[in-house]
């Protein structure tokens, strides 16, 4: 591209320079075709971009359908979730499981001190019991001598 500058000489003569001529010129020529293919390569960029966008909001937009708009998911669509909630539920059931079973266990064994406590303190009352009632003939006993 040829560009005509003009400027003012002695006399009021316009003179004509080749603009391919000056290396200024040329190197800004050169930046200018430079920044354009950037601008259309970017330009083409945010084009695909956008495009891929769309097509993910169009796909959002039917998964949503699908699902009636209430979020939840199609089986096909959470599998990995699935998977994992699935195996976060096994792990409470276990859990909840061992839990089960120490409760179990020490009612087991909290019956069965209980039940020993309980005969413990029953023969510590009869024990008071026959001590009490051996005094008690001891001294009946003792009267019926007098």
């Amino acid at each position: 591209a040829e560009i005509l500058l003009s400027s003012s000489g002695g006399g009021g003569a316009d003179e004509a320079t080749d603009a391919s001529e000056d290396p200024r010129l040329r190197q800004a020529l050169a930046e200018a075709a430079e920044a354009r293919a950037e601008a259309a390569e970017l330009r083409e960029q945010l084009q695909a971009e956008s495009a891929e966008k769309r097509q993910l909001h169009s796909r959002l937009a039917d998964l949503l359908q699908e699902t009636g708009g209430n979020g939840a998911l199609p089986p096909w669509a959470t599998s990995r979730k699935a998977v994992e909630e699935a195996l976060r539920l096994e792990e409470e059931k276990a859990d909840a499981m061992a839990r089960f079973e120490e409760q179990c266990l020490a009612l087991r064994l909290g019956w069965k001190d209980d039940v020993a406590r309980l005969e413990q303190e029953k023969a510590a009352v009869a024990r008071r019991l026959r001590a009490s009632l051996s005094r008690r003939w001891q001294e009946e006993a003792a009267q019926a001598e007098e």
